[in-house]
């Protein structure tokens, strides 16, 4: 049996999050049946899996992993291309690490 990989881009899963909660299911072979549609339940999984229902759950204000980083770290501003404002990119850093790793070994 070949596999099967589905590819998702955030941006598109916000544009229509209901329309591939329905795709994903599909990918794994657990379509909703006519019922389920019609009762909502992929709208409530929508709902149930959303940025701010997930973010506002107890263990996720308070809980820390095992490490003791805080389940909050984890989330940040529910937006496209959020990433960005998290991170410091340090070009000078990558260039002499990437530098390294080529001339690994070499004389």
């Amino acid at each position: 049996m070949p596999y099967k990989i589905l590819f998702l881009k955030y941006e598109e899963l916000k544009k229509d999050d209901v329309f591939f909660i329905k795709k994903i299911a599909d990918s794994l072979g657990f379509p909703f049946s006519k019922e389920e549609e019609h009762c909502g339940v992929p709208q409530r999984i929508v709902q149930l899996c959303s940025f701010e229902n997930l973010k506002n759950m107890d263990v996720n204000k308070t809980g820390k992993r095992p490490i003791g980083m805080s389940n909050s770290s984890f989330f940040r501003k529910d937006e496209i291309g959020g990433w960005v404002k998290n991170h410091v990119f340090e070009p000078e850093k990558q260039q002499g690490a990437l530098a390294q790793c080529v001339c690994w070994g070499h004389d």
